[in-house]
Order: C-alpha cells, then sequence, then structure tokens
C-alpha cells in the first residue's frame, strides 16, 4: 500500500501517509480520470470518462483520501558549495 501512496501522492501532489495498516502486495486495477480533464466531452458529444481519483478510489477500491495534518520526513538545504579542485 506504501507504493499506492507514493504514487497518488504524485497525482494528488501531495504527500500520501498510508494508514491502511494493510501490508504485502496486491494487484489493483484503478480507471481515473485527471481533475484537469474531469467534465470535457469526447468528440460524439457525451462525458463518459471515469470519475476522478477520488471517487474512483471510494468505488473501484474501497479506499479513501482525507486530508490530516501528519508528521513526515523532510530535508532542508541551507548551503551548497561548489566542489574544491583537486
Amino acid at each position: 500500500m506504501s507504493g499506492l501512496g507514493e504514487y497518488l501522492g504524485s497525482i494528488v501532489d501531495r504527500v500520501i501517509v498510508d494508514k491502511t495498516g494493510l501490508a504485502g502486495i496486491y494487484d489493483m486495477h484503478l480507471l481515473y480520470t485527471p481533475e484537469d480533464q474531469a467534465g470535457k466531452v469526447n468528440d460524439n458529444g457525451v462525458a463518459d470518462a471515469p470519475p476522478v481519483i477520488y471517487q474512483a478510489l471510494r468505488e473501484q477500491l474501497g479506499l479513501k483520501l482525507t486530508p490530516a495534518k501528519d508528521p513526515v520526513t523532510t530535508i532542508v538545504v541551507d548551503q551548497i558549495h561548489e566542489p574544491e579542485a583537486n
């Protein structure tokens, strides 16, 4: 599930913390429409695209993304210098 969290984090542009408690490897198939494409009409005038990621997670996998504040590991770079010649 941590791999799914990393993938979802890149989609929703947030840090996803896995609180499912599920361990192991799962084979999942998730159909969703990127949010910037949601509601657009296809060539024949029908909006038949899959749901946006939040709705797709609930409907297809039974998972829910819940906003929360949690401590996360961060790296702070105070300074950077070019290496000296040998």
